[in-house]
């Protein structure tokens, strides 16, 4: 289930140490674009927000793959 996996993965991102408030500022950024009716803003903030919390999930997912096996976190794609 597709909602199933995004929830796993926010979690997983919300966890790591620093995400949390940084998410928090990425929101606040978006929501006062929204609020400026600045869409080409808020477009470019809702991305920068999915970009980073996907780059997090990566970076998560390659480490606990190298900690299980030190070669298997090279095989994760970017």
């Amino acid at each position: 289930n597709i909602m199933e996996q995004i929830q796993r993965y926010r979690q997983m991102s919300l966890n790591d140490k620093g995400r949390m408030p940084q998410a928090l500022e990425e929101h606040r950024a978006l929501v006062n674009a929204l609020w400026d009716r600045d869409a080409k803003e808020a477009q470019l903030r809702a991305s920068m927000h999915i970009n980073n919390a996907e780059a997090r999930i990566i970076a998560l997912m390659r480490k606990n793959a190298e900690e299980d096996n030190p070669e298997a976190g090279q095989n994760i794609e970017e």
